[in-house]
């Protein structure tokens, strides 16, 4: 029943000026990025940089730039396969698709050199992975074969690609997942044998393939796959799982419209790609043998399959509770509970011209809610949190209502009105637009749902004899504060009903919050610091902030006779020793008690 709620919102804006940002990669040990600019067809510079803590484009420190031309005639201008950070070394390496490996020494020695070509495929690459324990790099050259190369750039495997690899695995499919094997009653004894499947997919090309491949490592880094086109006739794509000392262990089962990325589950699991319908896509899963194990739809109109076409990269965290889809534009943090996949937050990127970009997606190695979206002209540095939307805890409005965020629905259950198991739900309200956070008014009888731009106010009446079902009320629109809410991150209801919104903008190391009122104006605050969480006291007659320091604040609104309102912020006597995602205060007798879990 647990949501994602973002508690931390970074942006950066490079404009068009500015290099397009090509990759990133984190560097664990102090939480910055490590960012890769260009090359273009008009400047072939390649440039690193730094970011940590950063707002603007002008606080990325610069750590080298190089020339990097083409060197492939067919290949019109070079760029970054892969971007690693080994925090260990200080040291930095770039793949590049035309067949350039190049390492950078962050703080070289007089001995070293600042920027070094370690080596070259002259085929060229079409994809590369280090492994998990950083000690191999797996790449995928443009002339069928597969390299396993040690952290020293030492080849240990060359293994050549062949039609015949289909022959590795013989598959026997039982059915897992079917509806025909599952129980039915006193008529299951009639139904065909499950493991007869009534259609054998032949690993037809989807249409849009581009003919690319994709690497993939397990987490304990003793397997990697690799997703690529067979070349055969007819073609088809497959997946091959090798050993780490290249050994080729299987191959996937064929699949019609199979797409060109692949990401493997860390805990080792399943490996995640993605199938191409007639009338949408597929996310859908293998084991290690090759065997296909279950899939679920990705809910995209008729507009978005048509920007889609194969632009869709899959990442798993690293810890293997959120699934990451990169899609043109925006990118999609999915989760799963008792075989439901759950769409828990969307992050768009707005105003992108004429087409929406691929949207690169990277995780933290070491803080599994952490990640970095970017595009060419835009950097985003999340974190959120695991958080239960519920209802007012106080008698008698102690109805035990939970919301559960599942894209455009948002799933509720009042559960000692009805005790209802997930994914089902006691009723499920719908938006056109993805939810991002939902909150109750102290009595349970309203609540309203944050979206990208807007604010939807709810009423219900779960604990009322008959039940009210929960009835849409208004929208208020958050477009008309422009800029100033780049980014709408968490709402809260005050305990006269009204909306407060906690949003970061970029270019800014502040965030704002915005009072919505019930007769729909906006008024706004700048924070004089980061904002980690906002949310209600237990009896919810006040609203707190707790920002990055530890340091809780009372969100005070004033409202004048002639209806301007203003925000104001007054500190509590409350510090708490370090930041904390998920916090409470406990009111009673004139006391207040703070929780936080760090």
């Amino acid at each position: 029943m647990h949501n994602l709620r973002n508690i931390a919102h970074g942006i950066i804006d490079f404009g068009e000026e500015s290099a397009p940002l090509a990759a990133t990669a984190w560097d664990p040990s102090d939480d910055s990025l490590i960012c890769a600019f260009g090359p273009t067809e008009n400047d072939t510079l390649l440039t690193v940089k730094r970011f940590k803590d950063a707002d603007k484009p002008e606080d990325g420190i610069k750590i080298a730039s190089w020339d990097a031309p083409s060197p492939n005639p067919d290949l019109p201008v070079d760029r970054v396969l892969n971007l690693h950070y080994f925090a260990d070394a200080g040291l930095i390496t770039l793949v590049l698709a035309g067949g350039d490996i190049v390492t950078v020494h962050e703080d070289a020695t007089p001995d070293q050199d600042l920027i070094e070509i370690v080596g070259s495929v002259d085929a060229g690459i079409a994809a590369a992975a280090w492994s998990p324990d950083e000690e191999l790099l797996a790449i995928a050259t443009n002339a069928d074969t597969v390299l396993f190369m040690t952290r020293d750039f030492e080849s240990i495997a060359n293994i050549t690609l062949n039609p015949e690899d289909v022959k590795v695995s013989d598959h026997v499919s039982v059915g897992w997942g079917k509806a025909e094997t599952q129980f039915k009653g006193r008529g299951a004894k009639a139904l065909r044998d499950p493991t007869v499947p009534e259609h054998v997919d032949e690993g037809t090309l989807s249409d849009f393939d581009d003919g690319r491949a994709s690497l993939t490592w397990r987490g304990d880094g003793q397997y990697v796959a690799m997703n690529s086109v067979l070349g055969s006739t007819p073609k088809r794509r497959i997946i091959r799982v090798f050993s780490r000392e290249g050994v080729l262990e299987s191959v996937s089962e064929a699949v019609n419209g199979l797409g060109r990325t692949v990401s493997w589950k860390p805990s080792g699991q399943l490996i995640a790609a993605v199938q191409h319908l007639a009338d949408g896509v597929d996310v859908v899963f293998f084991e290690r043998n090759g065997l296909r194990h279950g899939e679920f739809g990705l809910r995209l109109n008729s507009n978005e399959l048509a920007e889609v076409c194969d632009n869709i990269d899959l990442a798993w965290n690293v810890d293997s509770t959120v699934l990451a889809i990169s899609l043109p534009g925006r990118t999609q943090l999915w989760t799963t509970n008792n075989y439901h996949w759950y769409l828990k937050q969307e992050i768009i990127f707005a105003g992108q011209n004429p087409l929406p970009q691929l949207v690169k997606t990277t995780w933290h190695p070491e803080k599994s809610l952490r990640l970095s979206c970017s595009t060419g002209d835009r950097l985003r540095t999340l974190e959120y949190t695991l958080h239960v939307s519920r209802g007012p805890i106080n008698a008698p409005h102690d109805t035990g209502t939970v919301a559960v965020i599942d894209g455009c629905k948002v799933k509720i259950t009042p559960l000692r009105t009805a005790n209802v198991p997930p994914p089902m739900a006691f009723e499920e309200v719908e938006y056109s637009d993805s939810a991002l956070d939902v909150a109750f008014s102290c009595t349970g009888n309203e609540f309203a749902i944050l979206h990208h731009d807007e604010v939807t106010f709810w009423e219900c009446g779960y604990s009322a004899k008959p039940v009210m079902r929960a009835k849409h009320v208004k929208t208020v629109s958050l477009a008309a504060l422009e800029e100033t809410v780049a980014a709408a991150r968490q709402l809260c209801l005050s305990p006269g009903g009204e909306a407060l919104v906690l949003s970061s903008g970029a270019g800014s190391g502040s965030c704002r919050v915005h009072f919505v009122s019930k007769n729909s104006t906006i008024s706004s605050m700048t924070t004089a610091a980061q904002v980690l969480s906002l949310f209600a006291r237990s009896d919810h007659e006040r609203i707190h902030c707790l920002d990055t320091e530890g340091t809780l604040t009372s969100v005070i609104h004033v409202s004048t006779a002639d209806e301007v309102s203003s925000i104001d912020f007054e500190p509590l006597l409350i510090q708490l020793p370090t930041a904390c995602p998920q916090t409470a205060i406990w009111h009673q007798d004139r006391q207040a008690l703070a929780f936080g879990l760090s």
